[in-house]
C-alpha cells in the first residue's frame, strides 16, 4: 500500500452507532464517533473501518493466550503419552550383565 496525501478538508462525524455512516462526498481520512460505543471509524474512500482501541487489543492478546495455553497444555499431554507409549525396554535374555567386577564365584570358576 503507498502512502495517500488526503486532499480536501476531511470531516469528524459525532452520532450513534445505530446511526448510517454517510459515505457520499465523505473523504478519505474522516472519522466517526459512536458516543454511546465509544468507537471510533475511519472512512478509507470505500467504507467505514473500524479503529480497534488498546483495552480491545489487550482483551484479544489475553483470549489469544488461554488458547495458546490450552495447546501447549494438550501438546505436553500427547508428547507425554507418545513418550509413555514408545518407551522399549530392553528385553530380558535371562542373562545378566557383565559389570567388570569379578565376583568371589567368578574367581572360584577360574581356578
Amino acid at each position: 500500500m503507498s502512502i495517500s496525501l488526503v486532499a480536501g478538508p476531511i470531516q469528524s462525524f459525532i452520532g450513534l452507532s445505530t446511526d448510517t455512516k454517510p459515505t457520499v462526498g465523505v473523504p478519505a481520512g474522516s472519522s466517526f464517533f459512536e458516543t454511546d460505543t465509544a468507537s471510533g471509524w475511519v472512512y478509507d474512500g470505500i467504507a467505514w473501518r473500524q479503529l480497534v482501541t488498546v483495552s480491545q487489543t489487550d482483551d484479544l492478546l489475553r483470549a489469544q493466550k488461554l488458547k495458546l495455553d490450552e495447546i501447549l497444555s494438550q501438546l505436553k499431554r500427547l508428547n507425554a503419552n507418545f513418550v509413555n507409549a514408545n518407551k522399549i525396554e530392553p528385553e530380558d535374555d535371562g542373562e545378566q550383565e557383565d559389570d567388570g567386577k569379578e565376583t568371589a564365584e567368578d574367581a572360584e570358576d577360574a581356578l
